[in-house]
């Protein structure tokens, strides 16, 4: 009778060795430390199962089934050098024509070697996800005083000044392939104080978000704030108009969750949180057979997601200026809203920009945008999608991010605004 432990090394040789874990990694298997390990471990696995099958006594079984726990320990810290040491990811964005070099050397320094082991931008909800503690020489975050963690902006003002102002938005506005110098807002803080404006910049974007969400944490912060902003700037559109399209509600990830907690399908739903469990234990778990059920139970509930019309879209995009200008008005604070570019929006596309442009998709999107446009009649609406059309050179990096040179275009529009409405 074949033993026991024979069977189970066996079994995980077959799973954990390069070739394997090649296939379930989409072919991506790189890092100096991760793949060695991996074959030191499947070898040692395969000694260790040979021995029992020949040594049948409680201490070699004992002695297998701990060595085994160390030699999974071992390969699990060679599987965070894999996924946090590969220097492979972003070489397709940084071969876009977008970025200044210092931009692209200080990623590598300091985003690869830092950020990324200490944070997963998009791990939980609203807008508390901001990694906390995250201090990585130009990435980082820092607690506000009004309550969450929230990306670093350069300011120049002490935060205990009067007068504050508050950025929302998606991704675009968090901007964390950026240093913290180079997010719009940091951009904005800068030029007010070159303007002898005496200003606090807080950014409270996060990936992910749209307009329809930020509103409900800008409610929530105004309830707890201890200093009210004597100014707020919404940043949005491609959110609020991709998130239904693709993910049927305004913010998936919410959705997704919200989902699956009243899914009539206790088995699938179980599995899912088992999943999701034992992926906070284990990186080569959360990379493998958990990445896949994550991915199934998605795609499951996509397929009963909403299908949204351009006014419907349009129309909650509206409601919830409306509803932000109420709130606004009841706490006399000044706010602005400015519809964001996109490579669907340009008139004239350069590079990447032409796929993203071009799709079906993009033309529903253009759409929304003249439908909004249309509708708002409001003097703090400020169309700026068109922003990069005098332009002949390139500006997104892919379907909607900006680099410092995009970000320098628009935070350059948003401060002229806002500087013209403070010195009225």
């Amino acid at each position: 009778m074949i033993n026991f432990f024979t069977l189970f090394y066996t079994l995980i040789l077959l799973i954990l060795n390069p070739i394997t874990l090649n296939l379930i990694f989409d072919n991506k298997m790189y890092g100096q430390i991760f793949t060695p390990a991996l074959i030191i471990f499947d070898l040692i696995i395969f000694l260790l199962a040979y021995l029992t099958f020949k040594n049948k006594n409680k201490l070699d079984s004992i002695i297998v089934f701990f060595s085994f726990i160390i030699l999974m320990v071992i390969c699990e810290v060679a599987a965070g050098k894999f996924m946090y040491g590969k220097k492979n990811s972003f070489d397709v964005i940084f071969k876009e024509p977008v970025f200044f070099e210092d931009e692209k050397q200080n990623f590598r320094q300091k985003y690869y070697k830092c950020a990324l082991k200490k944070a997963d931008y998009y791990h939980k909800l609203y807008f508390f996800s901001a990694p906390k503690n995250l201090d990585c020489g130009g990435w980082s975050t820092i607690k506000s005083k009004n309550g969450p963690w929230v990306r670093n902006t350069i300011n120049f003002s002490d935060q205990s000044n009067e007068n504050n102002i508050w950025f929302f938005g998606g991704s675009t506005m968090y901007n964390g392939a950026l240093s913290d110098k180079d997010t719009i807002p940091s951009l904005v803080s800068k030029k007010l104080n070159l303007s002898d404006k005496n200003f606090y910049v807080e950014n409270f974007g996060i990936g992910g978000l749209d307009l329809h969400y930020e509103v409900n944490n800008f409610f929530n912060l105004l309830r707890f704030s201890k200093n009210k902003p004597e100014i707020v700037v919404f940043y949005d559109g491609y959110n609020d108009i991709f998130n239904k399209l693709r993910h049927g509600g305004e913010f998936f990830i919410f959705n997704f969750s919200q989902s699956l907690m009243y899914d009539q399908n206790n088995f699938y739903k179980s599995i899912y949180f088992f999943s999701e469990f034992v992926s906070d234990f284990s990186v080569i778990y959360k990379n493998t057979l958990g990445k896949k059920i994550k991915k199934f139970n998605i795609e499951r509930l996509r397929q009963n997601k909403k299908k949204f019309s351009i006014q419907e879209i349009s129309e909650d995009f509206i409601n919830s200026i409306k509803f932000v200008n109420d709130l606004a008005k009841n706490h006399k604070i000044e706010v602005y809203f400015f519809l964001q570019p996109a490579p669907f929006s340009r008139k004239n596309p350069v590079g990447i920009e032409v796929l993203h442009h071009k799709t079906e998709e993009a033309n529903f999107a253009r759409k929304i945008y003249e439908n909004i446009s249309t509708n708002i009649d409001l003097k703090n609406f400020y169309d700026i999608s068109n922003i990069f059309d005098n332009y002949s050179e390139q500006f997104f990096y892919d379907y909607a991010h900006l680099s410092r040179k995009g970000n320098l275009v628009i935070s350059e529009k948003i401060f002229e605004i806002l500087n013209r409405n403070i010195n009225q």
